[in-house]
């Protein structure tokens, strides 16, 4: 990036090249909610809105997800079903479920080292989660032993 830069603005400085500052991108937290849902709005059909301002959307605060509402995700969440739908055929139930589970493991590996379970007769450290998704079960795990949440009698170690 430094390159480029240099390399851009070198030439600049000679004159061989124009340099102008244009905002390429709409930052989600420096506007209110209501603003970002009226200036970018889904319909059943598709994002709509005017096509002549076309910009960037830039959620540097908290991400947006199906099930957030600290921010509007509704162009993020359009998007992702749309990909779900043209690249790997995917639509309802299966698309939703497929997305709530992309959201889980996002936020598993976001929090993984910031949880901690303190009980009575032992304490886990920097916990692992495990998600099956066959059988639904959610495990906690430890690199020395594991303890297992959900139902059946399988002995489970770390993935």
């Amino acid at each position: 990036m430094v390159f480029l830069n240099f390399m851009i603005f070198r030439a600049a400085g000679e004159s061989r090249l124009r340099v102008q500052n244009v905002d390429m991108q709409f930052l989600v937290p420096d506007f209110d909610q209501d603003f970002v849902r009226k200036r970018f709005p889904v319909e059943s059909s598709g994002l709509a809105g005017d096509r002549a301002s076309a910009t960037v959307i830039h959620w540097c605060g908290p991400k947006p997800s199906l099930s957030t509402s600290q921010v509007y995700s509704e162009p993020m969440n359009f998007c992702r079903r749309k990909y779900q739908e043209d690249v790997w055929n995917c639509r309802g139930l299966v698309a939703e479920m497929s997305l709530q589970f992309e959201d889980l493991q996002r936020s598993i590996y976001v929090y993984k080292n910031k949880l901690t379970v303190d009980g009575p007769a032992r304490t886990i450290h920097r916990p692992y989660w495990v998600l099956t998704v066959d059988s639904i079960l959610l495990f906690r795990c430890n690199r020395k032993r594991y303890k297992k949440l959900g139902a059946g009698g399988e002995k489970l170690g770390i993935f």
